[in-house]
């Protein structure tokens, strides 16, 4: 099912904004665990916690904060990556994101990378 569309996967979809606030709520250099935040996904988006919402929260959107230069995972790939380290200019990449889909995002609310 990873990715082939489906309910869960419009809702992840729909629920990308909510997942860009979230990841824009990281601080830097700090490792995040994946497993704990894709809980946090799937209770946010009210999604079943299966085998391929891991894959696709890292496709969707940690892969390209990875190519981007403003994050790791750790393992890198291509091992399954059991932690998340936002860089110093990953609030600017996301805070970017949210923007461009038409959102407000306040300086404020953005932490200090």
């Amino acid at each position: 099912m990873f990715l082939r569309g489906g309910p869960d996967v419009e809702a992840l979809a729909a629920g990308r904004l909510w997942v860009l606030r979230l990841l824009l709520g990281l601080p830097a250099g700090v490792d995040v665990g994946l497993p704990g935040l894709v809980e946090t996904v799937a209770n946010g988006l009210e999604l079943d916690l299966s085998d391929w919402l891991p894959r696709a929260v890292a496709a969707a959107f940690l892969d390209p904060l990875v190519a981007l230069g403003v994050a790791d995972l750790r393992p890198p790939p291509p091992h399954p990556a059991a932690s998340l380290r936002l860089g110093a200019r990953a609030s600017t990449v996301i805070g970017s994101a949210l923007v461009a889909a038409g959102e407000e995002v306040s300086l404020a609310s953005v932490p200090a990378n």
